[in-house]
């Protein structure tokens, strides 16, 4: 392949790849105003908030250093352009030629517009994030309103419920479930806003890299094709990891809400029962009298207290398939935001596509 470079189409590659930069400065804010989620000193989401503390901060390295990347390949390409620009066509030829690299394939003909230009633009995808689906209904805050009237039961509904649990379940659920877990659900629609968002430039720099193919080819343009090239597979690659938390989180959040949703029927169902038993307790006189055990109770109303303590072992079955979810969801993220996981670093340009009239 012979040599061939036009410094305005390397100068217009510059500007788009300079508007990859800012669309990251957005993403930056945007990462940094809804991928929080809020910690707190007990229930299932302090289980689990160290990792989501370290998916945000993996989430803004990652775009950070894609903006980073996209800033110093701005500044290359401007140098390079300057070049070419002040340069006579022989003498860049010559020092092209000492240039080494793989030749790459001159793109087809038959492709249509080679104007270098923004064919999408990441920032529109950076809407305000939504929790997805079902999740859009704060179902473990409405579990604890429905139970919140139990929070400070009589004196006799509580007698049977430490006889029979040891604890008031109504209080136990929303220990469990309190924090902030509408903020929680929005991460899993903010990771694929992101996702889209890496996409769109990716796709920008993609189709840039083959229609500058056609004004600037040479070493040193096969060298800069195959560094975009690389820099764009990377990006998707970070987009693959920003649909993995998408689904790591809803997996995650999912769980919760079948939890409090079923937490919260059965134990509802519970407070009914102890009700009753009360009632019977009552109708046969011996709330009046000075010591109520367990024998008595379970003589009065045996059937009632028995599915009393089933029904508060589902809500104990439903808690550990919860924990288990989380605990996986605990190690998958890790796992994704890890050394060997789906944000490996790309090398910055000055190692690997630097134009040698700029090397210093």
């Amino acid at each position: 392949m012979g040599f061939t470079v036009e410094p305005a189409e390397i100068g217009a590659f510059e500007q788009l790849v300079e508007r990859q930069y800012e669309h990251t400065l957005k993403a930056a804010q945007y990462v940094s105003f809804n991928c929080d989620v809020p910690g707190g000193e007990k229930g299932l989401l302090n289980e689990i908030w160290s990792s989501t503390d370290e998916v945000k901060k993996q989430v803004m390295t990652s775009v950070s250093k894609m903006g980073g990347l996209a800033r110093a390949s701005a500044i290359e390409l401007g140098r390079t352009a300057e070049y070419y620009r002040g340069t006579d066509r022989r003498e860049a030829e010559r020092l092209d030629r000492t240039y080494p690299g793989p030749s790459l394939p001159r793109p087809p003909v038959s492709v249509g517009d080679r104007t270098i230009r923004e064919v999408r633009d990441p920032s529109g995808r950076l809407s305000p994030p939504e929790a997805p689906g079902a999740l859009k209904d704060p179902i473990p805050q409405q579990a604890i309103n429905a139970v919140s009237s139990f929070f400070s039961p009589g004196y006799w509904t509580m007698e049977v419920l430490n006889m029979l649990l040891g604890t008031n379940p109504a209080q136990e659920l929303a220990n469990l479930v309190t924090g902030d877990w509408q903020a929680f659900a929005r991460c899993a629609n903010a990771f694929d806003k992101l996702a889209k968002f890496y996409d769109d430039v990716a796709t920008n720099l993609d189709g840039a890299t083959s229609r500058l193919r056609y004004s600037w080819q040479g070493q040193a343009a096969d060298n800069a094709s195959t560094y975009f090239d690389g820099l764009g597979k990377t990006i998707r690659e970070h987009k693959s990891g920003m649909e993995k938390l998408r689904d790591a989180y809803t997996t995650a959040a999912e769980g919760v809400w079948q939890f409090a949703e079923a937490a919260k029927s059965l134990i509802l169902k519970i407070f009914d029962k102890v009700f009753w038993i009360v009632i019977e307790w009552a109708a046969a006189r011996i709330l009046g009298s000075t010591v109520v055990g367990p024998a008595a109770l379970m003589a009065i109303s045996a059937l009632q207290c028995k599915e009393v303590v089933d029904m508060w072992n589902q809500v104990g079955s439903h808690l550990s398939r919860v924990q288990r979810i989380l605990r996986t969801f605990y190690g998958n993220v890790l796992a994704i935001i890890g050394t060997t996981g789906s944000f490996a670093p790309h090398p910055f340009p000055a190692g690997a596509y630097k134009h040698p009239a700029t090397v210093c």
